[in-house]
């Protein structure tokens, strides 16, 4: 969801991005966008696209100017994966998030469409944010 939200709202601004998703966890390596994130993206006007989940690789590490974790395990998983010298390309994603800069964004999976609905409030709110740093 987050990187469906990042794209829309860089090219509402106007803006050219690349971003991709994803995790470091395989138990859901391969599937597609869980249907209660599609049912709420598309409530809120967002195009979702055929998404299939795929692993953090090796070249997103180098490839990537910015690399942005959902919890502070992601982040810490992540910044042991880097190059000492890439770890500060690494950011916890509530940091965009004013007021909850400590929390870790919940996870929806398994949920109803109304947990993912407040998900994509957090990460509506966490995407301006992070673009707005990506474009100074």
């Amino acid at each position: 969801m987050a990187e469906l939200v990042l794209r829309h709202k860089a090219k509402t601004a106007g803006v050219s991005i690349h971003a991709e998703s994803a995790g470091l966890s395989v138990e859901r390596l391969g599937q597609p966008a869980a249907a209660h994130a599609v049912t709420a993206e598309l409530a809120r006007g967002y195009e979702p696209r055929a998404h299939v989940s795929r692993s953090v690789e090796a070249l997103d590490l180098v490839s990537f100017e910015f690399i942005v974790g959902m919890t502070s395990d992601h982040v810490s998983q992540l910044k042991q994966l880097m190059l000492p010298s890439n770890v500060d390309k690494v950011r916890h994603f509530m940091s965009f998030v004013p007021g909850r800069e400590n929390e870790d964004l919940q996870d929806p999976y398994g949920g109803t469409v109304e947990d993912y609905d407040k998900t994509l409030d957090v990460i509506e709110v966490g995407a301006t944010t992070l673009l707005s740093e990506l474009t100074l």
